[in-house]
C-alpha cells in the first residue's frame, strides 16, 4: 500500500485528498475480499470477485456514482500491480463501469451571487477581509478549493491582469482577473503585512491568523455561511461557486472551449454538464415567452 500511496503522489502527482479518497477505496475493496474470500494478497483477485463486490456495494446503497469513483481507484491499483510485476492478469480488463446518470449542478444565481458580494456582512477584520477575498476569487476564477489553498502572492501576474493555478495532475493555467479585483488583492497583501510585521509567516494568499495556509474545511466552513444568507439549495460548498462561475460564463455566452481552460478541464466532456443546467434555464424564458409555448386567453 505505501508503493500505491507513493506512486499516487509521485507520479500521478494527485493532491492529498484524492490520494485518502483512493487508499480508502482500495481497503473498503480488500475488506471485502478478505471477508468474503478469504484472501489477503492481489495474486488470486479474479473479475468475479470485483463484480461480486460491485453486487455487494450497490445491495448497500452505493449509488452508480459512487460505484463508478470505487471502480476507478481498483483499476488503478492493478495497473500499479502490473506494471510492477505484482500480478501477472488484471482482473479489472474484464470490468465493466456501470453507467451514471448525469447530476445537474446545483448553482448559485447570479443575482445572489452579487448579493453576497455587495451586501455581505463581512466584518471589517483580517478574517472578515479574508473571507470576502476568498468568495470574490472562487466566483471570479472558478477554481477548485485545494487550488485556492495553494495560491501564493507570487501567482498574480499584476502587469498581465491574469493568475497562476496549477491544477490537477500538476497542469498549469492562467485565468484573466479584473483591475476591480487585483486592486482588492493589492489591499489585501497590504492587510496581511500589517498584520504580520515583523513576523515570518507563509507566503500564500490565504493564511490563517497564525500566518499558516488555510485549509479547505475553513474555506467550506466561510463559503457554506455566506451562501446560506442568499439561498436554499442543498449544496452550499466552493464547488457550488465553481458551478455557478461556470453556468453564468455559458449564459454570457462564452463557449465550451474557453469554460473548459478556465476550469482546467482535461475532456470537454466534462464540462458540458453546464449545458444541462443553461438548457433548463432558456427552456424557462421560452415557455413564457414565446406565443407558442403559453396559452392565450380568448
Amino acid at each position: 500500500m505505501d508503493d500505491f500511496l507513493a506512486y499516487l503522489t509521485a507520479e500521478r502527482h494527485y493532491s492529498p485528498h484524492t490520494v485518502k479518497a483512493y487508499i480508502k477505496d482500495v481497503s473498503t475493496f480488500m475488506d471485502f475480499i478478505k471477508s468474503k474470500y478469504d484472501l489477503s494478497t492481489y495474486e488470486k483477485v479474479s473479475h468475479q470477485m470485483v463484480r461480486e463486490w460491485m453486487l455487494h456495494l450497490s445491495h448497500n446503497g452505493y449509488t452508480a456514482v459512487s460505484i463508478r469513483r470505487m471502480i476507478s481507484s481498483i483499476r488503478t491499483l492493478f495497473r500499479f500491480l502490473r506494471r510492477e510485476g505484482v500480478v501477472q492478469i488484471d482482473p479489472m480488463q474484464k470490468v465493466s463501469i456501470p453507467k451514471a446518470g448525469t447530476r445537474i449542478p446545483e448553482i448559485v444565481t447570479e443575482e445572489a451571487m452579487i448579493k453576497v458580494l455587495e451586501e455581505g456582512d463581512f466584518e471589517d477584520s483580517f478574517a472578515g477581509n479574508r473571507s470576502f477575498l476568498m468568495i470574490e476569487l472562487l466566483y471570479s476564477t472558478g477554481v477548485r478549493v485545494s487550488e485556492l489553498c495553494s495560491i501564493r502572492f507570487t501567482d498574480i501576474d499584476y502587469g498581465g491582469s491574469t493568475l497562476k493555478v496549477m491544477g490537477k495532475g500538476r497542469k498549469q493555467r492562467l485565468i484573466p482577473l479584473s483591475g476591480e479585483f487585483l486592486n482588492h488583492i493589492k489591499n489585501w497583501e497590504e492587510e496581511v503585512k500589517r498584520n504580520f510585521l515583523g513576523k515570518e509567516i507563509d507566503s500564500y494568499l490565504f493564511v490563517t491568523g497564525q500566518g499558516k495556509k488555510v485549509y479547505p474545511k475553513l474555506v467550506y466552513k466561510v463559503v457554506k455561511h455566506y451562501l446560506s444568507n442568499v439561498t436554499t439549495i442543498k449544496r452550499k460548498g466552493p464547488h457550488t461557486i465553481r458551478h455557478s462561475f461556470a453556468t453564468h460564463l455559458l449564459d454570457g455566452g462564452a463557449s465550451l472551449s474557453a469554460i473548459k481552460e478556465l476550469l482546467g478541464h482535461s475532456d470537454l466532456s466534462a464540462t458540458q454538464i453546464y449545458t444541462h443546467t443553461s438548457i433548463e434555464k432558456i427552456l424557462s424564458i421560452y415557455k413564457q415567452a414565446h406565443p407558442r409555448a403559453t396559452k392565450r386567453k380568448e
